[in-house]
């Protein structure tokens, strides 16, 4: 959890360095995270209290992560395709920075 809010910190100041950051776009979405968070840690607590278990966490996490490593390449496979077919390395890592090494 450090490491993602240390990411996220260093992703926003360069996003606003670059006059690149969505400031209203993001407390848009902070208003609603923080609703959907105080509800469902409410919701959780009052499950875990009424049936005394906390195990179901643990599965709903292990079926959203596996949920994703079938969605993400399947949501992503036209993009995929596409840039296999104009040629591009899709196996190469790209570089973000328009800058030259010396």
């Amino acid at each position: 959890m450090y490491l993602v809010l240390f990411s996220t910190i260093n992703s926003c100041a360069v996003y606003f360095i670059n006059s690149q950051l969505l400031v209203w776009y993001g407390f848009w979405v902070s208003l609603w995270s923080i609703f959907g968070t105080i509800g469902g840690l409410l919701l959780a607590d009052w499950y875990a209290k009424k049936s005394g278990r906390t195990s179901i966490f643990v599965w709903v996490l292990v079926f959203m992560f596996g949920l994703s490593c079938i969605v993400i390449p399947v949501a992503s496979y036209g993009e995929i395709a596409e840039d296999k077919k104009n040629g591009a390395d899709i196996w190469s890592f790209s570089n973000f920075c328009n800058c030259h090494q010396s």
